[in-house]
C-alpha cells in the first residue's frame, strides 16, 4: 500500500479507498483515515486542504470532475499505469501544475505494460 509512504508523525493522512478488498488489508497508523468510498464522493463531501495527493486512477484516468478538485494541491502524485489514456489528465494539471519528477516502472517485465509515477507541483 503507497499510502504508508506519506505517513508523517506530525502530520495526518487520509485514505481514500472504494474497494472492499483493498480496505480489509488496509494497515493501521495513529495519524491515517480511512474513507471507504469513491474518489468523487470524497472530493465532493472534502473542502481538500492537503499538502499532497497521491492517485492512483484506472486505466481510463481521473474524472474531470475529480481533476478540477484536486488541482488546488500544491503537490499531486499520479501513478499511471497506462501513460497513453493519462495524457489529457497530464495536460489538463501542467495548467496548473509543473512538472517536477517522472518516474518509470516496470513492474510486469512480462507484459508490455509498465507504470509512470508523475510529480505535479504548483510551488
Amino acid at each position: 500500500n503507497l499510502t504508508s509512504s506519506f505517513i508523517n508523525p506530525k502530520k495526518s493522512v487520509v485514505a481514500v479507498e472504494s474497494q472492499l478488498k483493498t480496505l480489509t488489508k488496509r494497515f493501521e497508523h495513529k495519524n491515517l483515515t480511512w474513507e471507504y468510498c469513491t474518489t468523487e464522493a470524497f472530493v465532493k463531501k472534502s473542502k481538500l486542504q492537503f499538502d499532497a495527493c497521491l492517485a492512483d486512477p484506472p486505466r481510463a484516468g481521473i474524472s474531470s470532475m475529480v481533476l478540477k478538485k484536486i488541482n488546488t494541491i500544491p503537490n499531486i502524485f499520479i501513478i499511471f499505469c497506462d501513460i497513453f489514456q493519462a495524457f489529457s489528465d497530464v495536460e489538463y494539471l501542467a495548467k496548473t501544475h509543473k512538472i517536477k519528477n517522472i518516474i518509470l516502472l516496470d513492474m510486469f517485465p512480462q507484459t508490455k505494460h509498465f507504470e509512470c509515477i508523475i510529480h505535479f507541483s504548483s510551488t
